[in-house]
């Protein structure tokens, strides 16, 4: 079970996306507002400083025509006049653009008595100029000197100012709107900000709610994924222990003088609890690989060889349907490379095993080409062709679900657990590829998948790939006589086993309930091999290995092998690590003990660890439910159905 990752769905992905639209349109509205009110200030600083400019002008041309008629009359000059009439339209035309500025009319205050008077003024003024062209420049300057004169001047200029003062007034009236419309902007602005903000701190603290809630539960996924490795730990553990009795005197009696009726009823029961354990193993391994726990090993191996392994097992049950089998490698195809072989070979046990429960006349073909190529990284494509009864496109789409079937009926003809496709899938996206099944019913079936997998060479391949179980390439001797054996166990049928295994080769066994009496056993006499259960009453397995490693006598390097219920990850490393020679995972066959004891060199006592390296035989044989296996099938009777699988 994966912890959970992501805190936005649901509700909070919704107020997650409209916060981010309504924070994209707020500051577009932001933007816009300041383009906006730059440019109103802009416009009302030109507008100002227009009308200051025009201001100034007016009062000059106001001088300027006074000037001209005075210097007329006094002058006697009438060039002057000239000048006077010049200015008059430039006056006008100043007036006229100071009221568009301040948005103000003819009717404005003091615009009427400017009017009168100034219309005043211009006729005295042209009465004087007439004057002037008369030579009467005594009269004239008596006329522009008149108190009439100087009235009219009066209420001119008092009109003036109070007429440049209402436009003042109008033109900051005008340009007030313009600014309060600026303060209304940005502070529409600045409010939808800071309600932006307040919306983001809601979020924010939503989704710490939320991340701790989704910690909680993780936390929760975690205890209950440990829990869980622990039940099937324990489970495992537990039903290991009985078919260890059940498998071990199955294969005992299978060893004696029996009847050929006596026989096909102990083979029964011996066929019927390995496939019990098998369906432990598939159950095992695919809550393995669904938590995270499954890690490739990557190794130089020769692909014919793993091949041949397989081709040399199998033959004798195709053999026994009157099946042909098959396998072929593309020309393409190196043969030397650097991937998983013991998971390539468990895809492929499965498929192979699938294909044999499913075909009744035909046969079955392997063929590996090459995918695709670059320099030493390649792609390959396995294939298991059969001539079975094939799959329907519905029973296709969910053949590689867990517990299918493509056949739901209560008249099942073939039986299983609908867990080994599924593995199957879950190993292949493991190492880079797919999977997929082309067929038909009634016209077979073609499983295929593909990995990725590296160029090796012949330097790198430092060991060979072990056969197949029950491939008759291996030669299981048998241990040396007269071995004396002290196996601590605290289980009777698990002692009954081991003493009826042991005792039939010749060698002679002790046996004790626990690790006390393992230490004591070991300090009161010599002894070639010490067979360790771990899980033990008053004293474990564990600490009594640690205990007679720590004799001061030759004793502390008497060979020590586990053999115990616990076949999870890691178990055989551990056992390893704390002073073991080597590992056996129950239920213990005659086969797998008499090959660990024939392999140790019980002339010369090894020390602990020295023969770990050795025994990668064994580790590949028994695993940690890491195994080669039938698809979803009742096995037949093998002598050992996990041995030698690199």
């Amino acid at each position: 079970m994966r912890p959970l990752k992501n805190s936005l769905h649901g509700p909070l992905l919704r107020l997650f996306l409209a916060a981010g639209v309504i924070t994209a349109a707020v500051f577009s509205w932001l933007v816009w507002a300041s383009w906006t009110s730059i440019n109103i200030a802009e416009s009302v600083t030109a507008r100002t400083v227009a009308f200051e400019e025009l201001d100034g002008k007016i009062t000059y041309l106001d001088e300027v025509l006074t000037s001209s008629a005075r210097l007329a009359a006094a002058t006697g000059d009438a060039r002057w006049e000239g000048r006077y009439k010049e200015h008059i339209p430039i006056l006008e035309e100043a007036i006229a653009n100071a009221m568009s500025l301040a948005g103000a009319t003819s009717a404005s205050s003091g615009a009427t008595q400017t009017n009168d008077a100034n219309q005043q003024l211009i006729t005295m003024e042209a009465q004087a100029f007439a004057l002037v062209r008369r030579g009467q420049n005594d009269k004239a300057l008596e006329l522009l000197r008149s108190d009439d004169y100087q009235t009219q001047k009066a209420l001119y200029s008092d009109g003036m100012d109070r007429f440049v003062q209402t436009l003042h007034t109008a033109l900051d009236e005008k340009n007030n709107i313009e600014i309060r419309q600026i303060k209304l902007s940005l502070s529409a602005a600045l409010s939808a900000i800071i309600a932006v903000i307040i919306l983001w701190s809601v979020i924010i603290r939503l989704l710490f709610r939320q991340q701790r809630r989704l910690t909680l539960l993780n936390r929760e996924l975690e205890r209950a994924t440990a829990a869980k490795s622990d039940f099937l730990a324990s489970m495992s553990h537990e039903i290991r222990t009985p078919m260890n009795g059940v498998l071990g005197m199955a294969g005992v009696l299978l060893r004696t003088d029996l009847t050929a009726q006596q026989r096909k009823l102990t083979a029964t029961i011996k066929h019927s609890g390995e496939t019990l354990l098998s369906l432990l193993n598939d159950i095992l391994d695919l809550s393995k690989i669904e938590s995270g726990h499954v890690k490739l090993e990557i190794l130089d191996f020769d692909l014919k060889k793993l091949l041949d392994s397989l081709e040399a097992f199998w033959a004798s049950q195709y053999q026994a349907k009157h099946l042909t089998f098959a396998v072929e490698i593309s020309p393409t195809v190196p043969t030397l490379l650097k991937s998983d072989p013991t998971r390539i070979r468990q895809i492929l046990f499965n498929l192979i095993g699938n294909a044999l429960k499913f075909t009744e006349q035909g046969g079955v073909k392997i063929t590996v080409s090459l995918q695709s190529a670059h320099d030493d990284d390649l792609e390959l494509r396995f294939s298991v062709t059969d001539t079975g009864v094939g799959l329907s496109k519905q029973a296709q789409s969910t053949i590689f679900n867990k517990f299918a079937q493509a056949d739901h009926s209560v008249t099942r003809k073939y039986g299983g657990s609908g867990l080994g496709l599924a593995i199957c899938r879950k190993l292949v996206k493991l190492m880079g590829g797919y999977i997929g099944v082309e067929s038909a019913s009634g016209q077979g079936s073609v499983f295929w998948f593909t990995i990725r997998c590296l160029r090796s060479d012949a330097n790198a391949l430092t060991e060979d790939l072990a056969p197949a179980p029950g491939s008759g390439q291996i030669e299981i001797p048998a241990p040396a006589q007269n071995l004396r054996i002290l196996a601590a166990e605290d289980n009777h049928v698990n002692q009954m086993v081991l003493s009826a295994m042991l005792e039939k080769s010749g060698c002679q066994i002790d046996m004790v309930g626990n690790g006390v009496e393992a230490v004591a056993a070991v300090m009161r006499c010599h002894y070639d091999l010490i067979l360790m259960d771990v899980q033990m009453p008053e004293m474990d397995g564990v600490t009594a290995t640690a205990k007679i490693r720590a004799l001061p006598s030759g004793a502390k390097d008497i060979p020590i092998i586990a053999v115990t219920a616990n076949a999870m990850l890691g178990d055989r490393e551990k056992y390893l690590d704390a002073g073991m020679t080597d590992y056996i995972s129950k239920p213990v066959s005659f086969e797998k003990l008499t090959e660990v004891i024939a392999r140790l060199d019980l002339s010369v006592a090894p020390p602990a660890g020295k023969i770990a390296d050795a025994a990668t035989e064994t580790a590949q044989q028994d695993p940690p439910y890491e195994k080669t296996e039938y698809l979803d099938e009742p096995r037949p009777r093998m002598p050992d159905r996990r041995r030698n699988r690199r």
